[in-house]
């Protein structure tokens, strides 16, 4: 089973504009990534690499609302740890992006 980690729009990309709510859904292998922390940022937001524009936690459906309160190129970002079960290699890890 190939496993995948993603950030998902569940409105047409038409939608994403300006000052307009849209939601959005990140799944890990096909399920709701429940209460998984989301970073945004705009392009030229800072100097700063580690700033951000934008900060949300996913319900437990794996959702969040995002609003873009300025037209441009946004960043979002995601990322998971878990605990692998082996004592050789201590937590398993992945991250998502989406550019729009």
């Amino acid at each position: 089973m190939e496993k995948s980690f993603e950030i998902t729009p569940l409105v047409k990309a038409t939608e994403i504009k300006k000052d307009n709510p849209v939601k959005f859904k990140i799944t890990r292998n096909g399920k709701p990534a429940k209460l998984i922390d989301v970073y945004g940022t705009l392009e030229n937001f800072s100097e700063n690499d580690m700033s951000m524009a934008f900060y949300v936690k996913t319900d437990l459906k794996g959702e969040f609302i995002f609003k873009p309160l300025k037209s441009g190129l946004w960043y979002l970002k995601s990322s998971y740890k878990q605990k692998s079960g082996n004592q050789d290699c201590e937590h398993i890890g992945d991250k998502t992006t989406l550019s729009f």
